[in-house]
């Protein structure tokens, strides 16, 4: 069933305690996806609530609020920020099946059609995934791919809650759910050494410094014209701007021509200019060698790798290459983890992380 009226919206009766929520949104020439549906499905209902027709959805956050319902959802890091954005609040109670395939032993980020098949042995049709969502009116093939996305979640739940049982993953799991509600993740701050780390061999602190500048005015650009981050200016551009950290405007700006920049000139050119130059400020895993950081990586990985398969967890979900700058930023600085790394990654792996990052740590600190 569509809803596109408030009284439509108004007789929907949630006398229930599990509800499974899934959003369509289109994501194709703007900075963020732009809501279009929103589908709420009960044991033995299933409603998509139209997004674009302006409908009060008051009753709705407060079901949101309610102790006593659960919410079910598939891939959390995508839909919370969704839920937010449409009902400026966020489940009192939420579970993810895609995060807790996690800990029930998956190789590989699951995708929920293939949960489905697995647990409930449902096939379904995915063809509709990426359809024009903005568009009205719908037609009846992608009304009925929205309603199944939600359909089978209450029940998706139902059976994977069996596989936990009394098991220790169970509390990790639902730690793991509290970290991702409260907004705790890798922070964004260090994906340009990511960029850059890709590019190892030609990269010198100098050029990290430039390549944070550029990076950050792209994501501020693109958020201010509404545009995705790609548009503006691609990533590998980036890291190729980067590697003339060390030379004079003029040459800065003739390379922006030749890269056919000349809608960034200007400014590209103000970025380069305010550039401040610093390389004290860096992450301090770039002051690593190229072959020590790759050390590094596979160091913790290989930790990783043990923990994770002997309790059968997904290993990128205890960690992936691209926190390592910041799991050993904060560790050289701190002495601790990042708040993203919780209590459960370091009963798994603390003491052999602990290990490794301090090697390293003396490393960068020697004098």
């Amino acid at each position: 069933m569509l809803i596109q009226t408030q009284k439509a919206l108004d007789r929907l009766d949630w006398n229930t305690d599990i509800v499974g929520i899934d959003h369509e949104f289109d994501w194709r020439d703007t900075y963020g996806p732009i809501p279009s549906l929103v589908q709420l499905a009960t044991q033995d209902r299933v409603v998509a609530i139209d997004l674009l027709v302006g409908l009060d959805l008051t009753s709705l956050r407060e079901l949101l609020k309610n102790p006593n319902v659960t919410f079910v959802c598939h891939d959390a890091s995508s839909e919370l920020p969704l839920i937010q954005e449409v009902f400026d609040t966020i489940p009192y109670n939420l579970v993810d099946t895609q995060l807790a395939s996690g800990f029930l032993g998956s190789t590989k980020v699951e995708s929920f059609g293939s949960l489905v098949a697995e647990y409930c042995g449902i096939t379904l049709d995915k063809s509709k995934q990426t359809s024009p969502w903005l568009n009205r009116p719908l037609s009846k093939a992608q009304l009925q791919y929205a309603l199944n996305d939600a359909k089978y979640l209450p029940l998706l739940w139902t059976e994977i809650q069996k596989q936990f049982g009394s098991d220790e993953r169970e509390s990790w799991f639902q730690e793991e759910l509290q970290l991702q509600k409260s907004g705790i993740q890798s922070k964004a701050k260090y994906l340009y050494t990511h960029m850059g780390v890709k590019n190892r061999g030609a990269f010198e602190p100098i050029h990290y410094s430039l390549l944070r500048e550029l990076f950050d005015w792209r994501e501020k650009f693109a958020k201010r014209v509404d545009r995705p981050r790609g548009w503006i200016v691609r990533d590998t551009v980036l890291v190729q701007l980067a590697t003339l950290g060390d030379c004079q405007v003029g040459t800065f700006i003739r390379t922006l021509k030749n890269l056919d920049l000349h809608k960034r000139l200007n400014e590209l050119r103000k970025v380069f200019i305010a550039w401040e130059r610093r390389t004290d400020d860096v992450a301090q895993f770039l002051k690593l060698g190229g072959k020590s950081r790759e050390r590094l990586v596979q160091d913790l990985r290989q930790a990783r790798d043990l923990q994770g398969t002997e309790h059968n967890i997904y290993l990128d979900l205890i960690f992936r290459r691209k926190q390592a700058v910041e799991l050993f930023e904060d560790f050289v600085t701190t002495g601790e983890f990042p708040a993203w790394f919780g209590t459960w990654r370091d009963t798994l792996v603390g003491e052999q992380f602990r290990s490794i990052l301090s090697a390293y740590a003396e490393e960068v600190n020697a004098p």
